[in-house]
């Protein structure tokens, strides 16, 4: 009988795991990236023996580190994923083959059990580039699965190199704009991703007590204020192995109990302990799309509010300008098929805000104790007038739906009359 022999490396890399502090601060460090006293306090330990252990595992490779951008005596530290990856599975390889598999990254895949959208938000700086790829990565990459943003606290234009790098791999983010992020104050989002130094230290406060991850990325845009292509192409790769792993963390938390110290609200997110709100009509560019931001800013943090069209087109741009009139920014909601929910969400309550909406409202959407309401709200996309007179009718429309909203609300003792 023969003897499985392991290699040094391979022994020298699963000793470096096994040590405690070391797996947990790996622990740490596949979510967020951290500067050394921040690492130091999360697993509480001295920041002399966190210093020890990075350059253990940086020198196996599995730690990379950047200088900060906003703090130059600062380094972040982050996990080389896709290494750690490959170590680990060729190390399970030397016991035997059928332990290792392929060194490609992994894909993510759509998740199998109905679970609500998360909301995720990247910030920059400018907003032009890495938040940018960003956003678009993920919305590709995530579909159904989650509503993504990206912002900045300087914002501009996106950068046409960011465009190109994203459109060779399929992506055109062409659409996306800069956005500055008080139009999105006041939003609930359940992650709010950081993706340079800067915007880091200068990020505002969300409701919700959203989970807070830095990704600290190096800006492709150079500080002489000149370009480099290539930079931006490193980046989108970069991101989309990160925004991978990312997926593939999130598709699986939903059966695993919270990390230790982290908060609970993208967890109960996942389990869907809040009822799960759909707003359905005909093409989801208007009726649906103001119900769907009004009740989430009343009661965002009661429902979990989605909505849909039976035959999507885009959202009315008289649908953004009314909304913005009274501080909603919808520049970000696109239009949603509702039948790409069926197979991977129920709802709690389904309002039908249009009659064909009640008439054709998927059946696969509902539990057997759903509740299905029906609001008949005039379509103002189909008024025939003067542009004055049109938006005069998406006013009409908008201050009908909140006041029902807030009725709804009101009766149901979730909303305080005044």
């Amino acid at each position: 009988m023969s003897t499985a022999t392991v290699s040094t490396t391979s022994l020298d890399f699963l000793k470096l795991l096994a040590h405690d502090l070391r797996w947990q601060m790996l622990g740490e460090l596949v979510y967020s990236d951290y500067r050394v006293q921040e690492l130091a306090d999360r697993v509480k330990r001295p920041m002399n023996l966190i210093s020890y252990h990075l350059k253990q595992l940086r020198n196996h490779g599995l730690i990379t580190e950047r200088r900060s951008s906003a703090d130059g005596r600062d380094v972040y530290y982050s996990v080389d994923l896709p290494r750690l990856n490959q170590l680990y599975h060729a190390s399970g390889s030397q016991l035997h083959p059928a332990l290792g598999n392929p060194m490609t990254p992994p894909q993510a895949k759509p998740v199998a059990d109905p679970q609500p959208h998360l909301r995720i938000l990247f910030l920059c700086t400018h907003n032009s580039a890495r938040s940018q790829i960003a956003e678009g990565l993920l919305r590709h990459l995530g579909g159904a699965d989650v509503e993504v943003f990206s912002a900045g606290n300087q914002p501009s234009v996106v950068h046409p190199h960011a465009i190109r790098a994203m459109a060779e791999i399929g992506i055109d983010i062409n659409a996306q704009r800069s956005k500055h992020l008080d139009e999105l104050r006041g939003q609930a989002f359940d992650m709010i991703i950081t993706v340079c130094d800067r915007v880091r230290e200068q990020c505002p406060i969300f409701p919700g007590d959203p989970e807070c991850i830095h990704w600290s990325i190096a800006d492709p845009i150079t500080s002489a204020g000149t370009d480099d292509y290539p930079q931006f192409v490193t980046i989108v790769q970069e991101l989309r192995t990160r925004i991978t792993y990312l997926l593939l963390t999130l598709h699986k938390k939903h059966t695993q109990p919270a990390r230790p110290g982290h908060s609970g609200h993208r967890d109960q997110a996942m389990h869907g302990t809040k009822p799960n709100v759909l707003f359905l009509c005909t093409n989801n560019a208007a009726r649906s799309q103001m119900a769907e931001a009004l009740l989430r800013k009343y009661a965002s943090n009661r429902y979990a509010v989605y909505s849909a069209g039976l035959t999507p087109s885009a959202v009315d741009p008289n649908t953004l300008r009314v909304m913005k009139e009274i501080g909603l920014d919808l520049s970000a909601q696109r239009a949603k098929d509702v039948h790409d929910y069926v197979g991977h969400m129920h709802f709690d309550m389904i309002f039908t805000v249009c009659a064909r909406g009640e008439i054709n409202c998927p059946t696969a959407l509902l539990k057997p104790d759903s509740e299905q309401i029906e609001w008949y709200f005039e379509d103002p996309v189909a008024f025939v007038g003067s542009d004055e007179a049109k938006l005069a009718r998406f006013r009409e429309i908008r201050d009908k739906i909140a006041q029902q909203i807030r009725s709804w609300l009101v009766a149901r003792g979730g909303l305080a009359l005044i």
